[in-house]
């Protein structure tokens, strides 16, 4: 007599911090190789690794019931070996497969007294005495498909005049085969083949010959070959490499294993519903004796490289498919690269309008600088015209030369205050406060004199320039300008620095002292509101303030800093004045 049992313990990878410890004995009429076993199995204990009621142990029995229930004493041998292995410590819960009901049925008083039972059952109920448990509770799953897969075979392969039906020669085999057999009436153009009395090379032979009007459909099937047992993913692996038409399942894990789809029980969910009801039966809740898993655990499932190989039309499929896969769209798969190509494109496009401008102003200053120079040598010119007129009058010629000197002396002032003045706002322009701020930051390391600087931006300006134009956005900023320079002290230096971003240098100020008076010029301009061309206008500012530092070497150390504390600013909301870290 052969006896093959296969027994593990094993426990959760996590130790939850719980009062009650569980151990859960698996029970199955099949063997460990079996992929729907496994899935039920993985989905019940990912289910119970979320609950944090109770800590999890787990056994696990196979009873291999297709191949070694025949034999007279295997079923009592097994029962000797359950009580001998569980006397001291029963399990306080068995889940099994409703294949192992009539064992239970004799023995689970003797082995397992008391002990919850729960059993996932499968389409056909197996008949029992319900007298004999008084604590089991069916989980039932509805697997019974078989009318929706052949309807689904027709509908994508409407040429199909034979269907080819992989299924073993057991109970659940014969079940299956008369489901088929009971519709076959609607289908009188179809020829329906089983290989349940068919061995290997029957099969093979079968599917080698094979044409465009014939499909597979794989239930399950696991049989010895030349006593070398194969699993049920091997059997299938082998028939699919010799199918030279597509093969539809009613298992998940088949998909993308070959299978071109089918209307799909998903074992896993199942697992995971009965989990669920486990805990409650484990919590001693008040069920009902049979429990129905919901109809979510099927679905259509199709695998997108078998549907492409075999010309399956997508639309033929049902609403809802599930298509796995599936290669992603070429927005999906270089979403991120065209986002960012985006923002680069977006970036460089704003730098070069930005560039355009200042070149635009800088060609107007130089333009006028170069006017300038051509009056002055036009008025020079003439001057010198009426002296060589007038040479013998000395004493006039003194007087124009002083004053000729006079004019070229406050044209050269003019032109020093243009070339450092912002020629919108009237105020220093960054070429001037830049080297201001050397020339501080000089002063301090000699005489150590503190002084602060603040950094000023206008909240969505470019939101006013895109609205109203940009006469309204230059009237901002001439009008922000203004309040700058009247509420700050007759020392302080107000500049313009860039676009909407202006810096104000503020000596012999500390930071409290500095933060104070921009907060003052911040409610201000808060507080203001303009009217321009018949718009009502309110603008808000941000600013951020430094101070000068012993180790600041550059300009840009303490501009950094007050342009980090701005920039702090903007993110927690705008309009505040925020100081350095």
């Amino acid at each position: 007599m052969i006896i093959i049992m296969i027994t593990a313990l094993s426990e959760t990878a996590e130790c939850k911090t719980v009062e009650n410890d569980k151990h859960i004995l698996f029970i199955s009429g099949y063997n460990p190789d079996y992929p729907s076993v496994n899935a039920w199995i993985d989905g019940i204990k990912e289910q119970f690794n979320k609950d944090d009621t109770y800590n999890f142990t787990y056994s696990y029995s196979y009873f291999d019931l297709i191949h070694f229930a025949s034999q007279d004493d295997y079923l009592p041998e097994m029962a000797r070996h359950l009580a001998a292995k569980f006397k001291n410590a029963p399990p306080d819960l068995i889940i099994c497969d409703s294949f192992m009901l009539p064992f239970l049925q004799t023995y689970s008083q003797k082995i397992f007294p008391n002990v919850p039972i729960a059993a996932i059952q499968v389409n056909d109920p197996i008949p029992i005495n319900r007298q004999l448990f008084d604590n089991l509770t069916i989980i039932s799953s509805d697997n019974d498909d078989k009318e929706k897969i052949i309807q689904l075979i027709l509908t994508t392969r409407p040429n199909t005049q034979k269907i080819f039906i992989i299924v073993n020669d057991s109970p659940l085999g014969h079940s299956a085969i008369k489901s088929i057999l009971a519709n076959k009436d609607k289908y009188p153009n179809i020829q329906f083949v089983f290989s349940n009395k068919m061995d290997y090379e029957e099969i093979y032979n079968n599917i080698n010959t094979f044409k465009n009007d014939t499909a597979i459909l794989y239930l399950f099937w696991n049989r010895y070959d030349d006593n070398k047992k194969l699993l049920p993913l091997q059997i299938f692996q082998k028939i699919y490499h010799s199918a030279k038409v597509p093969i539809y399942t009613i298992n998940s894990y088949y998909i993308g294993k070959g299978a071109t789809g089918g209307y799909i029980h998903n074992w896993k969910q199942v697992g995971q519903y009965a989990a669920k009801v486990c805990i409650d039966i484990l919590a001693k809740k008040k069920l009902s004796p049979v429990i129905n898993t919901p109809n979510c655990v099927n679905q259509y499932i199709f695998d997108w490289h078998e549907l492409t190989r075999w010309g399956i039309n997508e639309n033929l499929l049902p609403e809802n498919t599930q298509i796995e896969n599936k290669p992603p769209s070429l927005w999906t798969h270089y979403k991120n690269w065209i986002i960012y190509g985006s923002i680069v494109i977006l970036l460089e496009t704003s730098l070069t309008i930005f560039l355009f401008i200042t070149y635009r102003k800088r060609k107007k200053a130089e333009n006028k600088v170069t006017q300038l120079n051509i009056n002055l040598e036009k008025i020079i010119r003439e001057r010198t015209s009426e002296l060589e007129k007038t040479i013998a009058e000395l004493t006039s010629t003194k007087i124009l030369q002083e004053n000729t000197n006079n004019y070229l002396t406050t044209l050269n002032k003019k032109l020093h205050e243009i070339s450092i003045t912002d020629e919108l706002t009237g105020l220093n322009n960054r070429r001037y406060t830049a080297k201001k701020i050397k020339e501080m930051i000089q002063k301090f390391k000699i005489s150590g004199e503190i002084w602060s600087l603040g950094m000023a931006d206008i909240d969505f300006f470019k939101k006013v320039n895109d609205k109203y134009g940009h006469d309204t956005g230059d009237f901002i900023l001439i009008e922000v300008s203004k309040i700058m320079k009247k509420n700050l002290s007759g020392v302080d230096i107000v500049s313009r620095w860039g676009g909407e971003e202006f810096i104000l240098l503020m000596p012999k100020t500390n930071l409290e002292q500095a933060k104070n008076k921009l907060e003052n010029i911040r409610q201000l301009i808060d507080k203001k509101i303009w009217i321009h061309n018949g718009n009502v206008l309110h603008v808000t500012i941000t600013l951020g303030v430094s101070t000068i530092h012993i180790d600041d070497a550059v300009e840009e150390d303490i501009i950094k800093r007050a342009d980090l504390a701005l920039y702090n600013g903007k993110n927690s909301g705008r309009n505040v004045t925020i100081t350095e870290q």
